[in-house]
């Protein structure tokens, strides 16, 4: 079990959501800088060690973007850090195996289900396990059942969403006193 994977996805879940509730939320989107860039440099990173994290990274942002839910300078700016990391530390070398493009390409398709959905999910206010964006999360599990995706990663994809959703609540309660 790699240890910095599972470290690197856990802070990068919570100060993703951290980030984005200063912006979305609270309007602090001049304090929202600090927590995202983190976030962009630990992503980048995920992405320069291990072929698969780079498939659940590059799926995140592809779900995001061909949702249209970039929607502030600082998602920009923050893609940009995530790509030039691994160009700027180097990449860990291993083959673009076609597993790695079938899981870049179920991951993607997953993320953009995911998108939707609590998109869904917020303009109706119903289905509301949607806005836990629940296709990437099985996809992951299904995907390292078959040995499509290694064990470490998807643990890994699993803690990032689960500190997501724990920054999530902290901040809803930390603003509601």
């Amino acid at each position: 079990m790699n240890f910095i994977i599972l470290l690197f996805f856990s802070i990068a879940g919570f100060l993703l959501k951290f980030g984005d509730d200063l912006i979305d939320v609270h309007h602090r989107g001049e304090i929202a800088n600090i927590p995202l860039i983190i976030t962009a440099i630990l992503l980048g990173l995920l992405i320069a060690i291990s072929n698969d994290s780079a498939a659940i990274v590059i799926s995140i942002i592809l779900g995001v973007l061909f949702s249209s839910k970039i929607d502030s300078y600082q998602y920009i700016i923050g893609v940009a850090i995530i790509i030039a990391t691994p160009v700027i530390v180097g990449l860990y070398y291993e083959p673009i195996l076609p597993r790695i493009i079938l899981l870049l390409l179920i991951l993607t398709a997953m993320g953009i289900l995911d998108e939707k959905g609590d998109s869904i999910s917020e303009k109706e206010n119903k289905w509301y396990i949607l806005q836990y964006r629940p296709f990437m999360k099985i996809s992951v599990i299904i995907l390292a059942v078959l040995n499509l995706l290694y064990w470490d990663v998807a643990l890994g994809f699993l803690l990032f969403d689960t500190f997501y959703i724990l920054a999530s609540k902290l901040t809803t309660q930390a603003y509601a006193k």
